[in-house]
């Protein structure tokens, strides 16, 4: 498929980005059972970042119970960091300025205790110790029902992961696997610091076109 794709791109291929800051893997599911068939997608690529997996507990789409089952929530009302997101959003100008950003992510890491950056490394574990939190079970139940979702459909897909530890990462190629998806491991910082900006931790511009490529 992705051979076939990049036979392609000389010619101009539409792109549907349904990213969204700020929120984890819950919506993937509602946005492929409701808007992404229209589409007629040729493939779909899902992001996952490190940060989905609390995301995912804070954000309250979905929740996964004790014997196996991923039930869906009713949808919370707008948060202020979400009004506040979308007024900056509306401001012409004002989101893409360089002030503002920095500012923003000066605030973000004095609320967070740090930047980001690359997990800290897991010790390996034996077999029977080898228990997920319950954010970890959620994100990996969500990753799940979205793979069996496109899939089931006949829509190629592609994972990308970044800044998920390597123990999450076994276990997202494992689920990957399953499905026949690809896993696409995206370079720590440490790794490429040739690919983040120094302050925020995100992609530059040879950081997009790494990850494009």
């Amino acid at each position: 498929v992705g051979e076939e794709l990049f036979a392609r791109t000389k010619q101009r291929l539409p792109i549907v980005n349904m990213g969204m800051g700020n929120n984890g893997n819950g919506r993937w599911l509602k946005l492929l059972e409701r808007e992404v068939e229209q589409h007629e997608p040729k493939l779909v690529v899902f992001q996952v970042c490190g940060n989905d997996y609390n995301d995912n507990i804070n954000e309250n789409l979905y929740r996964y119970t004790e014997s196996g089952d991923l039930i869906e929530n009713a949808v919370p009302g707008i948060s202020r960091l979400r009004r506040i997101h979308s007024f900056t959003e509306s401001v012409p100008l004002l989101s893409s300025s360089y002030l503002f950003c920095y500012l923003k992510q000066v605030a973000m890491n004095s609320s967070q205790g740090g930047g980001g950056g690359d997990p800290a490394p897991s010790k390996p574990l034996p077999d029977e110790a080898r228990l997920w939190s319950p954010a970890e079970e959620l994100t990996f139940a969500l990753i799940e029902e979205a793979l069996t979702v496109t899939t089931s459909r006949g829509w190629p897909t592609l994972v990308l992961s970044v800044v998920s530890s390597p123990r999450q990462n076994d276990e997202l190629a494992a689920r990957c696997k399953k499905h026949g998806v690809d896993l696409v491991l995206i370079p720590y910082g440490s790794e490429r610091p040739d690919l983040y900006y120094k302050v925020d931790h995100h992609w530059n511009k040879a950081g997009h076109q790494y990850v494009a490529q």
